[in-house]
C-alpha cells in the first residue's frame, strides 16, 4: 500500500523518515513504528497522537494499533489530557476519537474506576 508519511518534529523525524522506505505492513515497519511510539510518547504524547491520526488517514498500516499503545502508555501518566485530548482533537475523525478514548477510558478504569465512569458519563462522544 503506498503512503505517505506526515511530518513530525526534528527530534522525532530520523525515525518517522524510516517508514517512508519500508513496505507497509512488513515486519520491519511495524518495528519502526513501535520504535516511534516507545521513543515520543515520552515527550509530546498529543503530538504522536495527532501524528498517528494523521498516519492513517494516508494509509499508514498499523495506526490504530500504535494509538492504542500510545494510548495505554499515556493514560497511567495523566488520564485526563489523554481523554481531554482524544474528545477534542480536530485531526482526528470520530472514529479516531472514539478509539482513543475507549482505551484511555478502559486503562483509566483498571486504576481508577469510579473516575473513569464519571468522566465516560461527561463526554458526549460516548453517549
Amino acid at each position: 500500500m503506498s503512503f505517505s508519511v506526515p511530518a513530525a518534529p526534528a527530534s522525532i523525524s530520523q525515525y518517522t523518515d524510516r517508514l517512508a522506505g519500508l513496505e507497509g505492513g512488513s515486519l520491519k515497519y511495524h518495528q519502526a513504528l513501535k520504535e516511534i511510539v516507545s521513543i515520543w510518547v515520552a515527550n509530546d504524547p498529543a503530538g504522536l497522537a495527532d501524528w498517528l491520526f494523521e498516519l492513517e488517514k494516508q494509509g499508514g498500516v498499523g495506526s490504530r494499533m500504535a494509538l492504542n499503545d500510545m494510548s495505554k502508555i499515556w493514560v497511567m501518566r495523566d488520564p485526563l489530557a489523554a481523554i481531554d485530548h482524544f474528545e477534542s482533537s480536530s485531526r482526528a475523525s470520530e472514529s479516531q476519537r472514539m478509539v482513543g478514548l475507549s482505551v484511555a477510558l478502559m486503562e483509566w478504569g483498571k486504576v481508577a474506576p469510579q473516575e473513569a465512569w464519571g468522566r465516560y458519563n461527561t463526554i458526549p462522544l460516548m453517549a
